[in-house]
């Protein structure tokens, strides 16, 4: 559980810093005074590429999660059913019970508290693992509105270029 949470981290870390990256692309539009694009440092393609290879990325590590999810979810249902087995046990070793402590009863006992925290573990593991899971796919829409954005802000700016050619074809006439 530990190396899945580091690998979250990971990728959460990894997702800032493509979006940073994107930002610092957008940024590199250098506009003058009629309010359209004087120079771009880098091509207009690659903002488009990055954005849909994050999307596929965020998709997959949320099938991921929900697979996880489900692993956690059957393990948990195990441990209901080993925990009322266990809340049996205890039952009737209650009912039997002497005045001096039978070491058995003591021993099924400490399962028995055993298993509740390995239960408790497991709910706190499931609820995590749900927020992590709600967090990303707000990412992921997140990136997909920035995706949006800037497919829009580049079309429009290739439509500025089309047109600036043709004025600059026609002043050079």
């Amino acid at each position: 559980m530990t190396e899945m949470k580091e690998k979250q981290d990971i990728e959460i870390l990894m997702w800032q810093r493509k979006s940073e990256e994107l930002k610092s692309k957008l940024d590199q539009f250098e506009w003058d005074d009629g309010g359209s694009p004087e120079k771009i440092k880098k091509p207009i393609e690659e903002l488009g590429k990055v954005t849909e290879s994050d999307v596929i990325k965020m998709q997959s590590i949320i099938a991921e999660l929900n697979e996880t999810i489900k692993e956690l979810t059957l393990d948990n249902e195990d441990l209901q059913t080993l925990l009322e087995e266990q809340r049996t046990l205890r039952i009737n070793a209650e009912k039997s019970k002497s005045v001096e402590p039978i070491p058995d009863n003591m021993k099924t006992e400490n399962e028995y508290m055993e298993i509740v925290n390995q239960k408790q573990a497991l709910q706190n593991e499931i609820y995590n693992i749900s927020s992590e899971k709600v967090k990303l796919q707000d990412e992921l829409n997140y990136i997909i509105k920035l995706n949006s954005e800037q497919l829009e802000k580049l079309r429009e700016l290739e439509e500025e270029k089309i047109k600036l050619e043709k004025l600059l074809k026609k002043e050079m006439k």
